[in-house]
């Protein structure tokens, strides 16, 4: 994922560790700026923070782009914005093209044979 945290609007972060191991140089605005937005966040995910960077104080750099940030006592690592994402396709479960082909040929649905086998995930293509 190649977009600046300060140009994207809303950015993904995870906490990786108490300490970074390697913490990104940043310009000291820009540090500060993203240090304050993952403090004050009301994001209350264990896992990751959703921040938005608005506003001045953010300069767009490829530095920014994964960066490494240490704040209060943690490190944050911006990250794929739909990392950790949950999607629900229980309307795609139904509707996939590929469903009456399926059936007509006695194979299971093509989409739902994936979960009544206990797979969690499913990867495309």
């Amino acid at each position: 994922f190649d977009v600046s945290p300060c140009t994207s609007g809303r950015s993904r972060w995870l906490r990786t560790a108490t300490t970074c191991p390697s913490p990104t140089a940043l310009d000291s605005t820009t540090l500060a700026t993203i240090q304050s937005a993952l403090e004050t966040s009301t994001d209350a995910n264990p896992f990751i923070r959703d921040i938005t960077l608005t506003g001045a104080g953010c300069t767009s750099s490829v530095a920014t782009i994964g960066a490494q940030v240490q704040t209060a006592g943690q490190c944050f690592e911006h990250v794929h914005p739909q990392l950790y994402g949950v999607f629900d396709f229980s309307r795609w479960v139904i509707n996939h093209n590929g469903n009456e082909p399926a059936a007509l040929a006695g194979r299971p649905n093509p989409i739902a044979k994936w979960a009544t086998q206990g797979f969690t995930a499913l990867v495309f293509p």
